[in-house]
């Protein structure tokens, strides 16, 4: 069925299809593009409707304008080489300016996404809205000074808000909050604390640096106090209270866990009777520790040292000795290691594979060979062989060449890397009839990626080293690609060369290509052939039984 449309009804069709979807439904002109569009209206008549199953341009001026339908809410525009995008699906839309803007919105798997990035990496926002769940969450970065983060669900609120290094807030719910100007300003109440610092477990502070503050829970201590910071400091842990005039210089313990005095660097000591004894000389040089366990009153921590000539250190089933640099030794459960003149020869024995390793000049030269199945041949950076019957690891010339094998019951990986050349990823479901995912990537030629689900996408070229980026696909990736090839796991395939010139499609058996350069379009189909000079100036297109010449831009159907 053959549609001749008026002026009138082709400009109506256009208007529809330069709305834009943004949010909740509302629609606005992209003014600038439709200039564009109609521009082109000028010299292209608008060609006929047909199945919606049949991907084709409605108008074509590759690469300087490139526009497809597929179906009556599905389009896409193409603009000077790819560098402007528009993109609709119901799924799906995107706007791209590249690589300066662009705007993506994907709804799957009962999810909206999405993302905005202006300069990527400098300004990025990202957002995830799951409706049935009221889940949402949302990070904005202003790289790398500034961090916008929230995840709200219907049991957890937390946000997060930094611009480095000077401001620093958060809200985790139930009226628990924090907020720092750095360094002078700090305040927070039942809160974990991420940044400046890091607190393992919720605790509340005050402070005005350096006048006064009180920090309950920070860098190991129960409870700190300053005022006229250093000139007086007060901490307390495990019922022992420190005072500092100035900190960290002078100082005295106190208290029923325990006493000391320090004079640092020469000399301090901390006693705690029944449970630990600390002391240090000349800091950090002489270390002195001991630490017994109060429920079964064992040693369990023992450390004496003389930096860098003596160390003696044993802590539960870790013992090491060390006397530099001619003799050290180093004994845990699974590894016994003796070193003579480190770092020149070190031998090692490990009891449960019965293997032994020796290595001359630390990790230049190393091997290792016994009765278990492992094996290592290492001459850094020449070349090594690490393998046994779950791993592998090999290199030559590191880090020009590496090869990594990992394998258990299910799954098999392996990956070779050519510095900065080859990326070659493959892994293997073993127990689902080997379905495989394999990455190659030749920079800065071509780089293929095939999932596990049957899709597949080739393109050239592919000059940065990476496989999979998000980001960079959506921003950089359409400058730079002269062909492209995507197949999904239904079999359909989509190939575009030279940004739209030449362009093929094909969906479920049905087959069309065309060749779309400046100035002339050749198109072909199952069922249909169509050529035009200067966007329509001259032309002849057949469908089914059906001719159509057109001459000066109007159509003159053939009966």
């Amino acid at each position: 069925m053959i549609h001749n449309f008026t002026t009138r009804r082709k400009y109506n069709y256009f208007r529809w299809s330069l709305k834009i979807d943004y949010r909740n439904g509302k629609t606005s002109h992209c003014r600038v593009f439709s200039v564009l569009v109609l521009l082109s209206l000028l010299l292209i008549p608008c060609h006929p409707v047909q199945s919606a199953q049949e991907t084709h341009s409605i108008t074509a001026f590759a690469p300087l304008f490139y526009a497809t339908r597929e179906k009556p809410f599905e389009y896409s525009y193409y603009a000077l080489f790819s560098v402007f995008n528009i993109y609709k699906k119901p799924e799906a839309f995107s706007v791209r300016l590249s690589p300066l803007v662009s705007y993506t919105r994907r709804t799957k798997h009962n999810a909206t996404r999405k993302t905005f990035s202006c300069l990527w990496p400098l300004i990025t926002s990202k957002s995830t809205f799951y409706p049935d769940k009221q889940n949402y969450y949302s990070r904005a970065v202003l790289f790398p000074l500034a961090l916008s983060q929230k995840k709200i669900t219907p049991f957890t609120y937390f946000t997060i808000k930094q611009f480095i290094p000077f401001y620093f807030s958060s809200n985790q719910g139930n009226g628990r909050s924090y907020i720092v100007l750095f360094p002078f300003f700090w305040w927070g109440k039942d809160v974990r604390v991420f940044i400046p610092f890091y607190s393992p477990r919720r605790q509340s502070f005050f402070g005005i640096f350096p006048f006064c503050g009180k920090f309950k829970g920070l860098w190991g201590r129960d409870k700190i106090q300053f005022f006229l910071w250093p000139l007086l400091t007060l901490s307390e842990k495990d019922h022992v209270q420190s005072i500092h005039f100035p900190w960290p210089f002078l100082g005295i313990y106190r208290g029923k866990g325990g006493s000391g005095a320090k004079c640092w660097p020469l000399l301090g000591f901390l006693r705690r009777p029944n449970l630990s004894t600390k002391a240090y000389f000349l800091w950090p040089l002489g270390h002195y520790r001991y630490i017994i366990d109060p429920s079964t009153g064992v040693v369990k921590e023992k450390i004496k040292s003389f930096l860098p000539l003596y160390l003696s250190i044993d802590k539960n089933k870790y013992h090491l000795r060390y006397y530099f640099p001619v003799y050290g030794r180093e004994e845990t459960p699974k590894r016994i290691s003796t070193s003579y003149f480190f770092p020149l020869f070190t031998t090692s024995y490990f009891p449960e594979q019965k293997d032994r390793e020796r290595r001359i000049l630390g990790f230049l030269l190393r091997w290792r060979r016994g009765k278990a199945q492992r094996k290592i041949y290492e001459f850094f950076p020449l070349f090594k062989k690490d393998t046994d019957p779950h791993r592998a690891r090999s290199y030559i010339m590191f880090p020009v060449y590496t090869y990594k094998l990992d394998r258990d019951k299910h799954i098999e990986f392996r990956r070779h890397y050519l510095v900065p050349f080859v990326i070659s990823r493959q892994k293997i479901w073993l127990s689902y009839q080997n379905e495989k995912e394999k990455q190659l990537v030749i920079v800065p030629f071509f780089g293929s990626l095939h999932s596990r689900e049957g899709e597949s996408l080739f393109r050239v070229f592919w000059p940065l080293w990476y496989t999979t980026a998000e980001p960079v696909e959506e921003n950089f990736a359409p400058l730079w690609t002269v062909f492209e090839r995507r197949k999904d796991a239904m079999g359909n395939i989509d190939v575009t060369a030279f940004w739209h010139i030449f362009s093929y499609h094909r969906k479920t058996k049905k087959v069309c290509w065309e060749i779309n350069p400046f100035l002339f379009r050749y198109k072909t189909s199952d069922n249909e052939r169509e050529f035009e000079l200067l966007g329509g100036l001259l032309g002849y297109r057949k469908q089914f039984n059906q001719r159509i010449f057109k001459i000066l831009y109007f159509p003159i159907k053939i009966p």
